[in-house]
């Protein structure tokens, strides 16, 4: 089942919208982003951890390069503390 979590969250102006593949667990693994109004599909999951807050996965897009996306369980929401670059 493909869901898509509408929450927005600001880092250094950029938003960032996540749709995702919601298995037994909310939002369990991230399919595309979108990083001011741009489309990256997630060609890989290459590695995931949880974290006090939630859980952070690091993706290969489309692109061409490598980015980490964090989930937020207190709110609900998606952060982009990194692009790791192509």
């Amino acid at each position: 089942m493909l869901a898509r979590t509408n929450f927005f969250y600001r880092l250094n102006m950029e938003q960032v919208r996540v749709e995702c593949y919601a298995g037994m667990q909310a939002e369990e693994q991230p399919r595309r982003f979108y990083v001011n109004g741009r489309k990256v599909e997630v060609t890989a999951i290459v590695k995931r951890w949880l974290t006090p807050e939630g859980r952070c996965f690091e993706v290969n897009g489309d692109d061409g390069s490598t980015w980490v996306l964090e989930y937020r369980r207190d709110g609900g929401t998606w952060r982009l503390p990194t692009m790791k670059g192509r």
